[in-house]
């Protein structure tokens, strides 16, 4: 018998087993700025410096662009990456020297303290302001 109380047990059980299937990608989803801050500190010494940020900063790029995840852009990757640009003198693309410029400045925004690292923990906030 189909009766509203069995209807609650089984949506109560669907619920519950949605639940369980999540848990493990909220838990990565927390540690993901730790593991970004040591992808970044690749010297180890616990902080982050301009430098190490801005070849992070190109790393995360290369592999958004790299559909098919072999460690290079393909002619035929960028391309699709890239828009059309809809008057001669638009950009659609900015030069690596952009970037890099870009996260420079973004660097400096994010390093609050001024010290010329970014530590742990000005690392995490600015992955929280992003979110």
């Amino acid at each position: 018998m189909n009766t509203p109380r069995t209807q609650l047990k089984s949506l109560l059980c669907v619920a519950g087993g949605l639940a369980l299937l999540a848990a493990p990608s909220l838990f990565a989803a927390d540690n993901m700025p730790a593991s970004k801050f040591k992808e970044y500190d690749t010297d180890h010494d616990g902080r982050i410096s301009q430098a190490e940020f801005i070849a992070g900063c190109q790393k995360d790029s290369t592999r958004k662009l790299d559909a098919n995840n072999d460690g290079t852009v393909s002619a035929d990757e960028k391309a699709a990456a890239t828009p059309e640009k809809k008057h001669w003198w638009s950009r659609s693309e900015n030069a690596a020297g952009d970037d890099a410029k870009a996260d420079a400045k973004r660097f400096k925004k994010l390093d609050t303290n001024n010290d010329g690292y970014l530590s742990e923990a000005e690392f995490s906030a600015a992955n929280d302001m992003e979110k």
